[in-house]
């Protein structure tokens, strides 16, 4: 799905991109020890019908499993959002019965069923609203929980979440630009990239997804080969950094900071670590639009060269 129109849905709530297995057996891979023996949470709507409830109760022994607890809006409301008065339910699975409880409220990951849901779990998966990562990732930030979560990645870079990715406690693992999602029944926007699952239901491939974790993770990582070259590393105007238009641009050689576009969260350079954003936002970590010899350009990562807990496994 192009950049476009994945904006366009966001912008009239349209977060209906559902997780198929594949996608998620492939990024649970490198966390299974840390899965054995703890207890679930599923607090994106998933119900008994996502992919995440049915791989982790279709697989439970097999994972060592402790509990799976799966987060339902009023059952009568299918989709990703609460409406007011809405009454949610608690899905369970111990590996030897399932039960649901209702909530008394609308079940949403920030209703008060969601955050004492959240106080007495191990660990969080899903499939977040992306519209709603700038409230739902600082929630788990919150939470002495781990997490692993489908996202649009360039929502580190948000200012309430981009001092937790500076610090390592937010990591990116993507690597291939995207990530295949389906699509709810009667809804086919255009993509750029289409196909069908076994069921004959479409999906499409959402760019600049991947998955966010709090925990160890070894991301795709690139070691940046270009020297420093005053032409295609000019100096900023009002910053005293260099340009990379592009990461194969990243000077190898400049020992100062270097503003780097932010594709560079599907490949991150090795031996760099992030200190901040060049746009025109207003967040802490923001140093101003970047801007060379009077030129405005699109927003930067500004990264110089050092250990980064957010790349190097603990």
């Amino acid at each position: 799905m192009t950049n476009s129109s994945l904006l366009a849905a966001q912008a009239n709530a349209d977060d209906e991109f559902y997780t198929p297995l594949f996608e998620i057996e492939h990024g649970l891979a490198p966390y299974l020890d840390r899965l054995r023996g703890a207890r679930i949470l599923l607090n994106t709507n998933d119900g008994q019908w996502s992919m995440f409830w049915q791989y982790l109760t279709g697989r439970f022994h097999e994972l060592g499993l402790r509990e799976v607890v799966s987060m339902e809006y009023n059952p009568d409301h299918g989709t990703l959002f609460a409406q007011p008065g809405d009454t949610g339910r608690l899905h369970h699975y111990d590996g030897q019965r399932m039960w649901v409880e209702d909530t008394h409220d609308s079940g949403g990951f920030d209703a008060p069923s969601g955050l004492d849901a959240l106080r007495h779990t191990d660990v969080v998966l899903g499939n977040p609203p992306f519209t709603r990562l700038h409230d739902y990732v600082p929630l788990l930030l919150a939470a002495p929980v781990d997490w692993l979560i489908v996202a649009n990645i360039h929502c580190v870079l948000y200012s309430r979440i981009l001092p937790a990715f500076i610090q390592g406690q937010v990591r990116v693992r993507a690597g291939n630009g995207g990530m295949w999602f389906r699509l709810p029944e009667g809804h086919t926007p255009h993509a750029r990239m289409r196909r069908v699952d076994t069921d004959g239901r479409p999906m499409v491939r959402v760019t600049n997804t991947g998955w966010l974790t709090n925990m160890p993770t070894e991301p795709a990582v690139f070691t940046p080969t270009h020297r420093y070259d005053p032409h295609t590393n000019p100096l900023y105007d009002t910053i005293d950094a260099v340009d990379a238009a592009s990461r194969n641009l990243i000077p190898c050689d400049w020992a100062g900071r270097v503003g780097a576009p932010v594709s560079i969260l599907n490949r991150w350079p090795a031996g760099y670590r992030p200190v901040g954003m060049l746009s025109t936002g207003h967040g802490p970590l923001d140093h101003g639009a970047p801007t060379v010899q009077g030129r405005a350009l699109y927003k930067r990562i500004l990264i110089e060269p050092g250990p980064w807990a957010g790349v190097l496994e603990q």
